[in-house]
């Protein structure tokens, strides 16, 4: 993987499509929990909130070669990330791949991982992280489905290689699964079966296994965590 945010000096873009209840829950949790954490590690921070998560703003600012990494949260779709008001801030075929290219990306949000993911690595991107499902998390317990999360944003920051991130967010995922299942079996079961995180990377020898369509499930009693890992090259 490139140098990270903290060791080239270079700024993350965060996209925080903040403007209804679930977008608005979890904008306060990665402002409270992860970019303070951003701010410890010496990060610089570009933030497009709220109404600033719009098309125009997002493609001036990525399109930036100082960009080294964007962590995006909005509503999606297999081919399309949003922003303020469910308008189009990422489309596949629809975008410049300046926006993309030389940049790692993590967007939470729905099935981006599916079309959107593959696209911007064939585009150029680096590496992308993102979900091929729906991500629902449960009301009252949203922290753990975030943490969860925020686990790709910190391991990149961090400098790890692809396969170092994959394998660490799959250890957190398992580990607050087993935490869970003790506590809440159906909670348990909806973390697990919304965390299909595929990661794609223009290196392919930084994945493991290096050349699968899909890793092999992680068996957790009557559970599963589904963290899939694809190479697009």
């Amino acid at each position: 993987m490139a140098k990270s945010p903290k060791a080239s000096g270079r700024p993350i873009l965060a996209i925080d499509s903040a403007w209804d209840p679930a977008t608005k829950t979890v904008a306060e949790y990665r402002k409270k929990k992860l970019y303070p954490y951003f701010s410890k590690q010496g990060l610089k921070l570009t933030r497009l909130a709220g109404r600033l998560a719009m098309r125009i703003l997002f493609r001036v600012r990525a399109q930036r070669k100082a960009v080294l990494f964007i962590t995006g949260m909005g509503h999606g779709s297999e081919r399309v990330f949003t922003g303020h008001d469910c308008k189009t801030l990422l489309e596949v075929g629809n975008y410049a791949a300046q926006e993309v290219e030389n940049k790692i990306i993590h967007l939470l949000s729905c099935k981006t991982g599916a079309e959107l993911g593959p696209d911007t690595v064939k585009n150029g991107a680096i590496a992308f992280f993102g979900y091929a499902e729906d991500f629902i998390f449960v009301e009252g317990r949203e922290g753990v489905f975030f943490e969860c999360d925020c686990e790709i944003d910190r391991a990149i920051a961090e400098g790890l290689t692809v396969a170092e991130v994959h394998d660490r967010v799959v250890a957190r995922f398992e580990y607050e699964i087993d935490v869970l299942a003790a506590q809440d079996d159906l909670i348990s079961g909806r973390l697990n079966a919304k965390s299909a995180m595929p990661s794609f990377s223009r290196h392919q020898q930084t994945l493991r296994p290096p050349q699968c369509e899909a890793a092999p499930n992680v068996s957790r009693d009557r559970h599963s965590c589904r963290l899939r890992c694809s190479a697009v090259v």
